[in-house]
């Protein structure tokens, strides 16, 4: 040690140092404190303004929260009631059977339409992008089914909601997507507002522990009571994060930052207790589609873009007869349809060559614009399956399979006997006009065909005398007949009623026609034995060639129509081929049909009327009224023309009741008790109430029932005879006289004049011309004028034009003459004049 450090003075020193630097220390350590403290206040204030600032951002956060999922949410949840609320109205239309109801439901779905759409676009974020494209579909197949449900088309309907459940479910689907999403936001928010809290709680422990040092308790209980309304709310934070709805929020009556995340922390726990719900009821309409899914009668299989299976219900594997572990979802379209050639469910054809496809299309499943598929499968097993397939936005397609083995073989059979005539057993009209198709497609001007209308002569007189029994008898071996007429090849058919057709093949000229044609006539010709009777009928025929002739099958069957009118027209009995004259000759009837209708319906006739000469009295007795029609540019038109014309167009009935009523109404102007005559057609007697008529027409212009006489034909006597006869003594009830017209021709029988109520038989001019150059003639007469006195009837000479007809007649022993001697037809005017002069031929009758 050295002297100086360690002597006496040293030691003094050294106390003397410490004795002058006490003072000066103690001042650094209270500025050291004052420093420190100063320190602490500005860490106090920086960690008071940290705590600002994250309560601040706390606070701000919690608003957004509180005004983004709240808003968020409420829209969403909005969209999804205004979905489900859609849905039960669209579910409920094909069970409601009120009209005014399901119009009510369609104006509400479409409200709620238009509330969805609004929605959906004030929220296009996320799933709900798709879900706002999705509406439009929606609406089109609710309108689908609601306009289903209105008229009543239940079964397509609900066929229709199947459809409209899917895509409702597809965007329920995204809606609880958008939820899901929106709360995993949340929760990042939460979490990171979670975050945020334990570091702000860090510096404000670290804050509390220097202000407890520093400023003491006040600061202590002020840090205490943040800290633990920060753990408070971040332990509600954690808890609602969990979904642990039992939470208790408290806090929320702080003014504060603190008391707004409090408050928002209360909106979050309403918002997740309310999506809980929805939570709740999306599981339960998940429980009531599968149970639907499952009890569909038809199978069910939905595939994604991938031909990857989604989802199926039982009826589809046992449709296919696969297992649950072969329709496990992800399996792949080949796959499965592999598994079905293995089991024998695969579609005829499937495996050797048919391609694995779900539909034949050549544009993408992808096809958002596609409508529905419906297809027809034949599968291995000998089922038939139908397959409705509709597309999906995504790529992928939903398919509904059906068993309609039954239903196809019902329709294979019901499509056969709609080909096939009930009666004859031969192809009927609906297939004669598919083989003229099929073989209009194949001819050639070289190889052409032939068509045989056929129309049976006669028929309707079987019918109507032997029975229908009878009358089908005959149209079968009719048909027997032609099939054994005609050449292997040659096609025969029944056209309805009693015509038939065949169809000749093969021919090149009209050469080639006219074997067949006559060969068809002969075999018509030729009587037919039905059981005990003997029948005789015989065929009219027109042919048509073509291509000659015409080229489609409805020219072709008018032309062939046209020559069977012909061939009536010409006697019956023989074939006639189709030639344009023919038609104008048709045309022209047409036309003068037309003309006659308008003069019907205008009453442009006149009627005449000639005189019938008593002989006995000698004087007029009965006058016949005959009508008389002049057309506008082709002159007078004989009765024989137009009243034959009128009968086939319906138009007798009207005309008959126009003679009827202006005969009698001329008739009252007539002097003394002369009588007039008037025809009657057999339409008259079919169509309308002819008794009622006579009735009205007497009332109506007072002429006695004894001073009308109604003339009627032999033909009229081939038709119903019990009404026939009932009409007839109904009107000899009244006073009429019937008069029998035109007897001798026709079908006359004595029989006609046993069995009906007949008052006078007028002989047909026919015979009376002949009376001077055939003796059979004046035998015919004479017989007949006998007979008719023995039956208490008078006879009418028609015809007697000359003095030598009046002298026959007379001597044949007939009661009335009625010829151009007598009178011939004229005006009503004329008549008086006519009558005078018909009274001078009373001296040839003495002579």
């Amino acid at each position: 040690m050295s002297p100086v450090t360690s002597g006496p003075l040293y030691h003094r020193w050294r106390t003397i140092r410490s004795a002058l630097l006490w003072p000066v220390f103690f001042v650094r350590i209270g500025t050291r404190l004052y420093a420190l403290a100063g320190m602490a206040l500005v860490t106090v204030c920086v960690l008071s303004a940290a705590a600002l600032h994250f309560v601040t951002l706390a606070g701000d956060t919690a608003h957004d929260i509180r005004r983004r999922v709240q808003g968020e949410l409420m829209r969403v949840s909005e969209l999804e009631l205004l979905l489900e609320r859609h849905r039960r109205i669209i579910e409920s239309a094909p069970i409601e059977l009120d009209r005014d109801r399901i119009v009510e439901l369609r104006a509400r779905a479409r409200d709620i339409i238009e509330e969805m759409d609004v929605g959906a676009h004030q929220t296009r974020s996320g799933p709900l992008a798709a879900f706002t494209d999705g509406v439009p579909e929606l609406a089109r197949q609710g309108e689908a089914t609601l306009r289903l449900a209105e008229n009543f088309a239940q079964a397509a309907a609900i066929d229709a909601v199947e459809k409209y459940v899917v895509h409702a479910k597809s965007l329920q689907n995204k809606i609880a997507l958008q939820k899901f999403e929106q709360l995993t936001e949340v929760d990042r928010e939460v979490r990171a507002l979670v975050e945020s809290g334990v570091t702000l709680t860090r510096w404000v422990i670290s804050g509390s522990v220097v202000a407890l040092l520093l400023i003491g308790p006040f600061s202590l209980v002020v840090t205490r009571h943040i800290v633990l309304r920060l753990k408070g709310m971040t332990q509600t934070m954690l808890q609602l994060a969990r979904n642990d709805l039992s939470v208790r929020i408290s806090g929320t009556r702080y003014p504060d930052e603190l008391g707004d995340m409090a408050r928002a922390l209360g909106v979050f726990k309403s918002n997740a207790e309310a999506l809980l719900v929805y939570q709740a009821r999306i599981e339960h309409l998940n429980q009531r589609f599968e149970f639907a899914l499952e009890n569909m009668s038809r199978g069910l299989s939905m595939f994604d873009a991938a031909r990857r299976l989604i989802v199926c219900n039982t009826h589809y594997r046992e449709l296919y007869r696969l297992s649950a572990q072969q329709t496990a979802a992800g399996t792949a379209f080949e796959t499965i349809l592999n598994e079905r050639i293995r089991v024998g469910t695969g579609r005829v054809g499937e495996g050797e060559g048919l391609p694995h496809q779900p539909w034949p299309m050549d544009a993408p499943a992808a096809d958002q614009t596609r409508d529905v598929i419906t297809l027809t499968h034949a599968l291995q097993d000998g089922r038939t399956i139908q397959i409705a397939y509709q597309p999906l936005a995504d790529g992928g397609w939903v398919a509904v399979h059906e068993d309609i083995t039954e239903e196809h073989a019902q329709d294979i059979r019901i499509e056969r006997l709609a080909h096939i005539d009930s009666v004859t057993g031969i192809a009927n009209r609906h297939a004669f006009t598919a083989e003229i198709e099929r073989a209009l497609g194949s001819i050639s001007p070289q190889q052409g065909l032939a068509i045989h209308w056929l129309d049976l002569d006669r028929f309707k007189e079987v019918n109507d005398t032997c029975g229908h029994p009878v009358g089908d008898t005959l149209l079968q071996q009719v048909a027997t007949r032609l099939c054994r007429a005609v050449r292997a090849g040659d096609f025969v058919a029944r056209l309805g009623g009693d015509e038939f057709a065949v169809i000749q093949r093969n021919v090149s000229c009209e050469a080639d026609v006219s074997p067949l044609a006559r060969r068809l006539i002969a075999t018509m010709s030729q009587p037919f034995d039905i059981g005990d009777l003997v029948v005789e009928i015989g065929a009219s025929s027109g042919v048509v060639i073509a291509p000659t002739h015409g080229r489609t099958a409805e020219d072709l069957i008018r032309k062939a129509d046209i020559a069977l009118y012909r061939a009536k027209a010409d006697g019956r009995g023989c074939p006639v081929l189709y030639d344009p004259v023919l038609e104008a000759s048709i045309k022209s009837r047409r036309r003068l049909e037309a003309d006659l209708a308008d003069a019907v319906r205008t009453r442009s006739f006149v009627v005449h009327y000639q005189p019938i000469l008593d002989l006995a009295r000698g004087e007029v007795v009965t006058c016949e009224a005959l009508l008389r029609w002049t057309h506008p540019e082709q002159g007078p038109i004989s009765p024989a023309v137009f009243i034959p014309i009128a009968e086939s167009a319906g138009l007798i009935a009207d005309l008959g009741a126009f003679v009827l009523h202006r005969a009698c109404a001329d008739a009252m102007g007539w002097q003394g008790d002369l009588r007039v005559a008037v025809n009657l057609s057999a339409g008259q007697f079919t169509t309308g109430d002819l008794l009622a008529t006579v009735r009205d027409v007497l009332t109506e212009t007072g002429l006695p029932a004894t001073r009308l006489e109604l003339e009627i034909t032999e033909t009229l006597l081939l038709g119903d005879e019990a009404a026939t006869i009932a009409t007839l003594d109904a009107l000899r009830t009244l006073g009429v006289t019937i008069a029998l017209d035109d007897f001798g021709t026709g079908y006359s029988s004595l029989n006609y004049l046993r069995r009906f109520p007949v008052d006078k038989i007028k002989i047909d001019q026919s015979f009376i011309r002949d009376l001077p150059n055939r003796a059979t003639c004046v035998a015919i007469v004479r017989s007949v004028a006998d007979l008719a006195k023995t039956l208490g009837m008078r006879t009418v000479a028609e015809g007697v034009e000359t003095n030598d007809h009046l002298q026959r007649v007379v001597n044949a022993g007939c009661d009335e003459v009625q010829g151009y001697l007598v009178g011939r037809p004229m005006p009503n005017e004329a008549l008086s004049n006519a009558i005078a002069r018909a009274r001078m031929l009373s001296h040839l009758v003495a002579a």
